[in-house]
């Protein structure tokens, strides 16, 4: 059984980032895009990962100045503040994804498979998607997504739930990522699992975004359209 990141793991990397561990900050960062701090630990969290980006590290300057515009209420800086984040982010590489959006010529509706055995999941993700001007194609399960992907039928994202009958989500992504050969198209999870070894594998076979249940609409919006800019 894999570990949970709402014990003990936060807690240490906690302690390491107030130790001055810059990768410990920027640890704490991803998970909370991640959706994995606990509530308790969460301003703690942001705080250190702030450091992090006051101390010149672009990646942790791209996330702090996006959670501003996307109005969290965790992270404690200005609009002059999250300017100068950008900017340190852009130095190091990293473009904000409606900047790499448009760099590459990309315009127009997106089309997004969503993989999810529940109807009524599918349906409320799909109205969400729907309204942020995405087009929905849906499968019912890990099988039916993988034999639309084999049809050459064009998307841009895979959305799937990781927890499904027959075969699960990592595993279709590893088929989509080995046997189907699609090394570029970006994959999200959404799932209620927290399993460090499944997040592992996950990491490991390329997933570029990875929700939790239950979730907040702007949040799965934002990962969306960060994977679909990656």
């Amino acid at each position: 059984m894999g570990q949970d990141y709402t014990k003990k793991p936060i807690e240490d990397l906690l302690s390491a980032a107030k130790s001055g561990s810059l990768e410990a900050q920027n640890a704490l960062g991803m998970l909370h895009e991640l959706g994995l701090i606990p509530e308790a630990n969460l301003r703690d969290a942001l705080s250190w990962y702030s450091k992090a980006a006051k101390a010149g590290d672009p990646l942790a300057a791209l996330t702090v100045a996006q959670l501003y515009q996307t109005g969290s209420k965790d992270i404690l800086v200005d609009q002059k503040a999250a300017d100068a984040y950008f900017q340190i982010a852009e130095k190091g590489g990293f473009r904000k994804p409606e900047a790499r959006l448009a760099e590459a010529g990309i315009v127009g509706k997106r089309t997004i498979l969503l993989v999810d055995d529940s109807q009524t999941i599918r349906a409320v993700t799909r109205n969400l998607l729907s309204k942020s001007g995405y087009e929905v194609v849906e499968a019912v399960d890990a099988a039916q997504a993988i034999r639309f992907l084999q049809s050459g039928a064009h998307v841009d994202l895979v959305l799937s739930d990781v927890e499904m009958p027959q075969m699960d989500g990592v595993e279709m992504l590893a088929i989509i990522r080995n046997r189907l050969k699609r090394k570029e198209l970006p994959i999200v999870m959404v799932t209620s699992v927290r399993s460090l070894e499944v997040l592992k594998k996950a990491k490991l076979l390329g997933v570029q975004g990875w929700i939790l249940k239950p979730f907040e609409n702007d949040m799965l919006v934002q990962i969306v359209k960060k994977a679909l800019a990656s």
